[in-house]
């Protein structure tokens, strides 16, 4: 597992169908009870690019982390809803892990996402929080996580909770394991997430 797979899924926090849990972190961002979602769902669009008679188009292909819609007007999600109903009803969230953080390319994504999805959101590490005006002056809305990782040992099968990028050491006094190929990722606990102020 990715420390993203874990976020997703304390984001979502679904139940054994699939389905978003009551406590799940993703009903307060979103600010609604009835929501579905879809992960990885790709969808393209057109984009004109060039000047005069140089214009061409160019198809761009977009897969945000979460795509959620939204209920329709009279506050119910229809069955028949797809991504060709209207895109205001749609969320696309994306999800920046603290192992490969690249914002200038996580930043061209997001505006791409935008182009298609007006509500595009962000949920980047704490500890690059400087960055957040940044999405914050493209009209992204910007969610802070942080979240203790808890890695399971491959020998003794222990299990260690650290506190943010630290290489982990079996918390097992008689166990030697100490490097990062002997442990596995198994969870996350005391997870976060802050939205700012827009």
């Amino acid at each position: 597992m990715t420390i993203t797979d874990e976020l997703l899924y304390e984001i979502l926090k679904p139940n054994s169908n699939g389905k978003i849990s009551s406590d799940a972190p993703i009903r307060k961002i979103i600010g609604k009870q009835e929501i579905a979602y879809k992960l990885e769902k790709s969808t393209s669009y057109t984009q004109k690019f060039g000047y005069g008679e140089q214009k061409e188009l160019d198809i761009v292909k977009i897969t945000p982390d979460i795509l959620i819609r939204l209920p329709s007007s009279n506050n119910t999600l229809q069955n028949n809803q797809n991504l060709s109903s209207d895109f205001k009803q749609f969320v696309a969230i994306e999800i920046e892990n603290d192992i490969h953080w690249d914002f200038k390319k996580s930043l061209r994504k997001l505006k791409r996402y935008k182009i298609r999805f007006p509500d595009t959101r962000v949920i980047i590490p704490k500890d690059y929080s400087r960055f957040s005006p940044f999405y914050i002056n493209e009209g992204i809305k910007v969610y802070l996580w942080s979240a203790k990782r808890v890695w399971q040992c491959l020998k003794c099968e222990t299990e260690t909770v650290i506190d943010g990028l630290t290489i982990p050491k079996c918390s097992k006094p008689k166990c030697k394991s100490h490097k990062q190929n002997e442990f596995r990722l198994i969870g996350l606990k005391d997870t976060t997430l802050i939205e700012l102020d827009q």
